[in-house]
Protein backbone atom coordinates (compact mmCIF):
# COMPACT_ATOMS: atom_id res chain seq x y z
CA UNK A 1 0.00 0.00 0.00
CA UNK A 2 1.16 3.79 -0.72
CA UNK A 3 0.24 4.43 2.74
CA UNK A 4 2.57 1.95 4.43
CA UNK A 5 5.14 3.09 7.19
CA UNK A 6 3.34 6.63 6.74
CA UNK A 7 2.75 8.08 10.71
CA UNK A 8 -0.41 8.35 11.63
CA UNK A 9 -2.04 12.18 10.87
CA UNK A 10 -1.73 14.18 13.79
CA UNK A 11 -4.50 16.97 13.50
CA UNK A 12 -4.62 20.31 15.21
CA UNK A 13 -7.00 21.10 18.06
CA UNK A 14 -10.54 22.86 16.54
CA UNK A 15 -9.78 26.31 17.19
CA UNK A 16 -12.61 28.17 18.81
CA UNK A 17 -15.42 29.39 16.77
CA UNK A 18 -14.35 33.51 18.05
CA UNK A 19 -11.20 32.47 16.78
CA UNK A 20 -12.59 31.41 13.40
CA UNK A 21 -14.76 33.84 12.79
CA UNK A 22 -11.99 37.03 13.85
CA UNK A 23 -10.26 35.43 11.02
CA UNK A 24 -13.11 35.10 8.60
CA UNK A 25 -13.76 39.00 9.13
CA UNK A 26 -9.91 39.44 8.92
CA UNK A 27 -10.33 38.08 5.23
CA UNK A 28 -13.04 39.84 4.16
CA UNK A 29 -11.61 43.47 5.51
CA UNK A 30 -8.17 42.15 4.19
CA UNK A 31 -9.39 41.68 0.19
CA UNK A 32 -10.24 45.38 0.32
CA UNK A 33 -13.78 44.67 -0.58
CA UNK A 34 -16.70 46.76 0.27
CA UNK A 35 -19.46 44.65 2.21
CA UNK A 36 -22.87 46.22 2.20
CA UNK A 37 -25.58 44.31 4.44
CA UNK A 38 -28.11 45.64 2.13
CA UNK A 39 -28.93 42.95 -0.12
CA UNK A 40 -32.51 41.98 1.13
CA UNK A 41 -32.49 38.21 0.74
CA UNK A 42 -30.29 37.80 -2.24
CA UNK A 43 -26.26 37.95 -2.13
CA UNK A 44 -24.56 39.13 -5.21
CA UNK A 45 -21.70 41.15 -6.14
CA UNK A 46 -21.38 43.67 -7.74
CA UNK A 47 -18.42 44.32 -10.37
CA UNK A 48 -19.43 47.90 -11.00
CA UNK A 49 -18.94 49.16 -7.65
CA UNK A 50 -16.66 46.56 -6.29
CA UNK A 51 -18.69 46.04 -3.86
CA UNK A 52 -20.45 43.05 -2.43
CA UNK A 53 -24.04 42.99 -1.00
CA UNK A 54 -25.24 40.30 1.77
CA UNK A 55 -28.28 40.23 3.62
CA UNK A 56 -28.33 41.09 7.02
CA UNK A 57 -26.40 38.80 9.23
CA UNK A 58 -29.30 37.89 11.73
CA UNK A 59 -30.86 36.21 9.00
CA UNK A 60 -28.54 33.43 8.32
CA UNK A 61 -28.98 30.12 9.89
CA UNK A 62 -25.44 30.45 11.53
CA UNK A 63 -22.29 32.63 11.66
CA UNK A 64 -20.41 30.51 9.06
CA UNK A 65 -23.44 30.29 6.93
CA UNK A 66 -22.64 34.11 6.52
CA UNK A 67 -19.06 33.32 5.88
CA UNK A 68 -19.62 30.66 3.60
CA UNK A 69 -21.76 33.09 1.99
CA UNK A 70 -19.92 36.21 1.68
CA UNK A 71 -16.77 34.17 0.60
CA UNK A 72 -18.54 33.04 -2.37
CA UNK A 73 -19.56 36.43 -3.52
CA UNK A 74 -15.82 37.29 -2.46
CA UNK A 75 -14.73 34.73 -4.79
CA UNK A 76 -16.63 36.34 -7.74
CA UNK A 77 -15.44 39.60 -6.67
CA UNK A 78 -12.01 38.68 -7.49
CA UNK A 79 -12.58 38.04 -11.24
CA UNK A 80 -13.35 41.84 -12.45
CA UNK A 81 -10.77 42.97 -14.91
CA UNK A 82 -8.99 45.26 -12.24
CA UNK A 83 -8.25 41.83 -10.36
CA UNK A 84 -8.10 38.20 -12.43
CA UNK A 85 -9.95 39.49 -15.27
CA UNK A 86 -12.46 36.80 -15.78
CA UNK A 87 -15.53 36.48 -18.35
CA UNK A 88 -18.21 36.94 -16.22
CA UNK A 89 -20.41 38.12 -18.54
CA UNK A 90 -22.30 34.88 -19.28
CA UNK A 91 -26.10 34.52 -18.96
CA UNK A 92 -27.75 32.66 -16.13
CA UNK A 93 -28.24 29.62 -17.06
CA UNK A 94 -24.97 29.46 -19.90
CA UNK A 95 -21.57 27.22 -19.39
CA UNK A 96 -19.81 30.45 -19.04
CA UNK A 97 -22.47 31.26 -15.99
CA UNK A 98 -21.73 27.93 -14.86
CA UNK A 99 -18.13 27.87 -14.92
CA UNK A 100 -18.08 31.56 -12.80
CA UNK A 101 -20.39 29.85 -10.04
CA UNK A 102 -18.28 27.26 -9.69
CA UNK A 103 -14.67 29.57 -9.39
CA UNK A 104 -16.96 31.28 -6.57
CA UNK A 105 -17.78 28.05 -4.61
CA UNK A 106 -14.60 26.21 -5.03
CA UNK A 107 -12.31 29.21 -3.92
CA UNK A 108 -15.65 29.47 -1.00
CA UNK A 109 -15.10 25.59 -0.38
CA UNK A 110 -11.23 25.96 0.09
CA UNK A 111 -10.97 29.19 1.82
CA UNK A 112 -13.80 27.93 4.20
CA UNK A 113 -11.90 24.73 5.26
CA UNK A 114 -8.09 26.84 5.77
CA UNK A 115 -10.46 28.99 8.03
CA UNK A 116 -12.33 26.50 9.79
CA UNK A 117 -15.43 27.51 8.78
CA UNK A 118 -15.76 24.11 6.57
CA UNK A 119 -18.52 23.90 4.61
CA UNK A 120 -21.94 22.78 3.79
CA UNK A 121 -22.22 20.17 0.93
CA UNK A 122 -26.38 21.59 0.70
CA UNK A 123 -25.44 24.63 0.14
CA UNK A 124 -22.30 24.16 -2.43
CA UNK A 125 -24.68 22.09 -4.40
CA UNK A 126 -27.34 24.47 -4.11
CA UNK A 127 -24.94 27.15 -6.00
CA UNK A 128 -23.60 24.74 -8.98
CA UNK A 129 -27.32 23.56 -9.30
CA UNK A 130 -28.04 27.00 -10.14
CA UNK A 131 -25.33 28.29 -11.98
CA UNK A 132 -25.11 25.02 -14.18
CA UNK A 133 -28.01 22.84 -14.15
CA UNK A 134 -29.45 24.40 -16.76
CA UNK A 135 -26.19 24.79 -18.78
CA UNK A 136 -27.43 22.37 -21.80
CA UNK A 137 -25.75 19.01 -20.29
CA UNK A 138 -26.35 19.03 -16.74
CA UNK A 139 -24.55 17.68 -14.46
CA UNK A 140 -22.02 15.65 -16.50
CA UNK A 141 -21.28 19.00 -18.47
CA UNK A 142 -20.88 20.56 -15.16
CA UNK A 143 -18.93 18.44 -13.89
CA UNK A 144 -16.52 18.96 -17.09
CA UNK A 145 -16.46 22.90 -16.21
CA UNK A 146 -15.62 22.34 -12.98
CA UNK A 147 -12.86 20.90 -13.86
CA UNK A 148 -11.68 23.66 -16.02
CA UNK A 149 -12.74 25.86 -13.21
CA UNK A 150 -11.06 25.20 -10.19
CA UNK A 151 -7.90 25.81 -11.86
CA UNK A 152 -9.02 29.84 -12.23
CA UNK A 153 -10.13 30.32 -8.76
Amino acid sequence: MQIDGLPALVLPPPRAEPDIHQACEAVLKGSGAELRHDGGNQAISRPMTASIHLPQRNTFHSASGYYATALHELGHWTGVPTRLNRDQKGAFGSIDYAKEELVAEVSSMLMGERLGIGHDPTQHAAYVNRGGGRAGGGVPEGARVGSRAAPEG
